[in-house]
């Protein structure tokens, strides 16, 4: 089954609300709704569920510039008056996702996504063709489409068919010591990642991939309306929301972070990092080199 994906809804300087999503082959896509906004789906907390949290944390809850009781003075939905907001709630998000990521929320896997590549159009044991966000390489043209989906961080496994038939989809091998030198066949066989690309030696007929990876879910811009943009992930109101009291209350404080706040921070980010590459690391199987002293290449199948 192909992955549901979940709308994000903005307005544009006229008042329109514009339903934006992905689809399969990682474009955007954008519809106009009515200007009472959608309606809301599932338990995904809202962006103005949030704020209100943090302005309750940050004791700002008061009538602001329109009277309304809890819209705040200082850090309100208003990017005019309170140009904090989007980005430590950006920032925040991000964390959160991460987070999640590396423990292996299924919300930010994707799944079922498939592609077709061509066939190359030069062959030989010197050929690699690769999939990226601007095209797929097939060893002598850069085509797009094909192109890695929009929301792709990193994929988890990749199975491969002909193009066309009805067979089932075989998971294809990740080498451990990078792709192999050798002629195109009917298929792929093997696939490695690097320089955040699907690396292939290519096929003498178009392959059709099917791809499970770890997504990068939706980063807001301005204009928004709060109240009707969910953050697609279940029951994380109460921890966005601390993460964006914190950065804001810190700003807020008029005291410059220490060099060791600022270092522990970055030292958190960083280790988050290295924990996906790990993570990421770990979908390869390797195995110790025979002591043979056989240098030729491994053998793929």
């Amino acid at each position: 089954m192909a992955t549901e994906f979940v709308p994000v809804y903005v307005t544009d300087s006229s008042g329109q609300v514009w339903q934006i999503g992905v689809n399969t082959s990682g474009l955007l896509t954008s519809t106009a709704v009515t200007a009472s906004g959608p309606s809301l789906t599932g338990g995904y907390p809202t962006l103005e569920t949030v704020m209100n949290l943090v302005r309750v944390f940050l004791n700002d809850w008061q009538k602001g510039a329109t009277g309304t009781p809890g819209e705040g003075r200082i850090t309100t939905d208003n990017p005019a008056t309170s140009p904090q907001t989007l980005p430590a709630l950006n920032s925040a998000i991000r964390e959160v996702y991460r987070e999640l990521r590396n423990v292996g929320d299924p919300t930010l896997i994707y799944d079922n996504v498939q592609v077709n590549l061509p066939a190359n159009s030069v062959t030989g044991p010197t050929i690699q063709t690769y999939l990226a966000f601007n095209g797929y390489w097939d060893g002598g043209v850069l085509q797009n489409p094909p192109a890695l989906p929009g929301n792709m961080l990193y994929p988890i496994e990749v199975w491969e068919q002909q193009t066309g038939n009805t067979l089932r989809f075989v998971r294809m091998k990740q080498p451990q010591s990078g792709l192999s030198s050798r002629n195109q066949s009917t298929v792929l066989g093997e696939w490695e990642w690097r320089q955040d690309q699907l690396n292939f030696i290519g096929a003498l007929n178009p392959i059709t991939i099917r791809m499970r990876y770890l997504a990068a879910l939706t980063q807001f811009v301005s204009p928004l309306v709060f109240s009707a943009v969910q953050i697609p992930i279940m029951d994380c109101e109460d921890a966005v929301a601390y993460k964006v009291a914190a950065k804001i209350g810190k700003a807020l404080s008029g005291v410059t972070p220490s060099t060791s706040d600022l270092a522990a921070s970055a030292q958190e980010a960083m280790f988050q990092l290295r924990n996906a590459i790990a993570r990421r690391a770990q979908t390869v199987t390797y195995r110790r080199q025979e002591f043979t002293g056989d240098d030729r290449d491994h053998d793929w199948a």
